[in-house]
């Protein structure tokens, strides 16, 4: 019964249109901006340049980051090659505050609407980490073909379906209880796996040359420092406000003392245009 009332309330909050904002995400990576490298960059950076060391790179080429960030990966491939021109994107004033490069371009804005008023072949790259789930994957391949040069080069970092699945229980279980604690819904975008993202990313025209699969899991004393640990990383940024004030301390009960965040790695290649 729990869960047909709990389905009963997601839809009725899709049929009033209660989705957390775009402003309502940034706002909460604002808050989380100050830890943000401490917390989540000092354990997944590993992984940002394992990303950036499969990309085909040359000095001179333009690269557009979308949802930079702090920075993880322009420092990554200021590392790999210096004489690179880098624009980053991201809907943080908090983050981006601590992007203070040399020679690199910062905007705040939604990646979608920034990458819609970009020029047609303007491109050599286009990187995103971490920050997909919050875009339309086909909006951002279709317009990530349309700036890219031929042989422009994507590379992202998304979480898959079955990241932080045990904190997606946990909510369940709590909203078992009480389903009218859930008051927005977050629309979220995440691949099943490096496959499927790169099967999409063929559709649109964009090779893909290095795909992989990961995890990282993270240990704590108890589910309610799992919790605080994944709510406190920017992991949950926007999901949060899905729920009531005070409903994470239901949630607690039902989390593990663990947490796992499941993600894959794709860089693809635009193909050439074909000629008849």
């Amino acid at each position: 019964m729990g869960l047909a009332k709990l389905l009963l309330r997601v839809f009725v909050l899709l049929l009033k249109r209660e989705f957390v904002s775009y402003d309502e995400v940034a706002s909460d990576y604002n808050k989380v901006a100050k830890k943000y490298d401490e917390l989540f960059r000092k354990e997944m950076d590993i992984y940002v340049k394992q990303m950036v060391e499969n990309i085909p790179l040359r000095g001179g080429e333009s690269i557009l980051d979308l949802g930079c960030g702090t920075g993880a990966v322009i420092d990554a491939l200021l590392k790999r090659e210096k004489e690179v021109k880098i624009t980053g994107v991201d809907i943080s004033t908090g983050m981006i505050e601590k992007v203070k490069r040399e020679n690199v371009e910062i905007y705040r804005d939604e990646m979608i609407h920034f990458l819609k008023n970009v020029e047609d072949d303007s491109v050599d790259v286009i990187t995103a980490a971490w920050s997909l789930s919050y875009a339309p994957h086909k909006d951002f391949l279709r317009e990530a073909k349309r700036v890219l040069r031929e042989g422009g080069r994507v590379a992202v970092i998304i979480n898959t379906k079955e990241t932080l699945k045990e904190t997606k229980r946990a909510f369940i279980q709590a909203l078992k209880r009480d389903e009218k604690m859930m008051v927005k819904w977050m629309r979220i975008y995440l691949p099943k796996n490096a496959e499927s993202f790169g099967k999409l990313m063929s559709r649109y025209g964009i090779k893909p040359i290095f795909m992989k699969d990961d995890a990282k899991t993270f240990h704590f004393e108890s589910g309610s420092d799992a919790l605080s640990f994944v709510l406190s990383t920017g992991a949950l940024a926007g999901y949060a406000r899905c729920f009531a004030k005070g409903f994470e301390n239901v949630v607690a009960q039902f989390h593990p003392s663990y947490a796992t965040h499941r993600f894959c790695i794709v860089v693809g290649v635009k193909e050439s245009k074909k000629r008849f």
